[in-house]
């Protein structure tokens, strides 16, 4: 584990305000996954006020300058499958996603550029990367901070409920240990947890009370152009957009093909369509939307999802359960587009903006979307939505973190 750094140490690493290494073995291009959309967009973002990032993913290297990308090196790297995962997390007494993500591969190029000295921030995505920096040859000039992305914790036990599958539980349940661990001895660490919501930052706390955090809540994007008008007793278009190769999002899916959907399909009929966009579907996401009818866009182009965002009536977040989906809501207002979601979708967000809805009832939805309807969607409603996610840029997030390690 990365040492505790003396007071002089830390002052002079807070001091320096020199490049920083992002290390993010999850991380693949096109960005479609939310961790990985939070790390692109926050830390290209942070190269604004640093010299520049290094974000070290998968299997490519891309350097940001002033928010902007400007090279990029690839590497010889594959992530381990789901299967292969899960039995090392079990033969180990691991973390599922670290035996998934940090390869052989990935931690030689990870040491490749800790080996550099002008960093002097390192970021490591997700706790399960933490290990990596075990060894630094410059641990007392820099400083380490963890993007923990959710609660690690509730994840676990989530997933863990939600399979019937006496190995899928105990992959959880060891994942779950192994993070608890890694998280109490970062209490004697200099390591800085990055948290997205107060509610995530209570989980951890509850594991290690001690540990160093501060809150940088989630941003987004602002697309060009005014979001288009939905003219009165036009049909409906949802549509869902995530990774769908992630058991969260096939069972919300499900949950919403298995809840919502009937009601919907009955009163709407034709007026009806889904439209699914994601990257690696699983099985079950095929499955799932053959058997409803909805239309499946794997691995879209971001042309394609930002025709279907701008013709769609609502997204939807249908989650019977979630440590996530924060960066979905405010993705969907970004572009002028209401959501539907369920209440186990957790936002940073006071209140439910205009023409969105939340709530578990499928007479509930179908009330709203007949409402909402029947009047249409002005321009300057939808132009409403994206005033409100003004208020939450990626470039705001970059500079609390920055004035936190210049000042504190």
């Amino acid at each position: 584990m990365v040492g505790r750094h003396s007071p002089e140490q830390r002052e002079s690493a807070a001091a320096v305000a020199g490049p920083c290494l992002v290390l993010a073995p999850h991380l693949l291009y096109p960005i479609r996954v939310g961790s990985d959309i939070l790390i692109v967009r926050k830390w290209g973002a942070f190269s604004r006020f640093v010299p520049y990032v290094d974000i070290v993913g998968e299997r490519e290297v891309v350097r940001y300058v002033d928010g902007e990308p400007v090279s990029s090196a690839s590497f010889e790297n594959d992530s381990r499958s789901k299967r292969h995962a899960a039995l090392r997390t079990i033969l180990r007494r691991s973390q599922y996603l670290r035996e998934r993500f940090v390869t052989a591969a990935f931690a030689r190029e990870a040491q490749r550029h800790l080996a550099d000295s002008s960093y002097s921030t390192v970021v490591a995505s997700f706790i399960y990367t933490v290990p990596l920096l075990e060894g630094d040859p410059f641990v007392g000039r820099r400083r380490y901070l963890v993007e923990t992305h959710n609660d690690d914790f509730e994840w676990y036990r989530t997933l863990g409920d939600a399979s019937s599958n006496p190995l899928a539980k105990l992959t959880a349940r060891l994942s779950e240990r192994w993070t608890a661990g890694i998280v109490r001895s970062s209490q004697a660490s200099d390591l800085l947890l990055l948290h997205v919501t107060k509610t995530d930052e209570a989980g951890y706390r509850k594991v290690a009370p001690d540990h160093q955090s501060l809150i940088t809540p989630i941003g987004v994007t602002i697309p060009e152009g005014p979001p288009l008008a939905q003219p009165p007793n036009a049909s409906i278009r949802l549509l869902f957009v995530g990774s769908l190769g992630v058991m969260m999002n096939a069972d919300a899916l499900a949950f919403f093909g298995r809840e919502f959907h009937p009601i919907l399909n009955q009163r709407l009929g034709e007026e009806l369509s889904v439209d699914v966009v994601g990257n690696s579907p699983s099985e079950a996401v095929k499955r799932t939307c053959a058997e409803h009818g909805w239309t499946l866009h794997a691995d879209a182009s971001d042309e394609l999802l930002t025709k279907l965002l701008r013709r769609a009536s609502f997204t939807i977040l249908p989650f019977a359960y979630a440590t996530g989906a924060k960066l979905k809501l405010l993705e969907s207002i970004a572009h002028g587009v209401p959501f539907l979601a369920t209440s186990h979708v957790m936002a940073q967000l006071e209140s439910t903006p205009p023409l969105c809805h939340l709530g578990d009832s499928d007479t509930g939805w179908l009330a709203h979307i007949e409402a909402i309807r029947e009047k249409g969607q002005s321009g300057e409603e939808r132009a409403a939505l994206v005033e409100i996610a003004k208020r939450h840029s990626w470039e705001a997030t970059a500079r609390t973190i920055f004035e936190h390690l210049t000042t504190g």
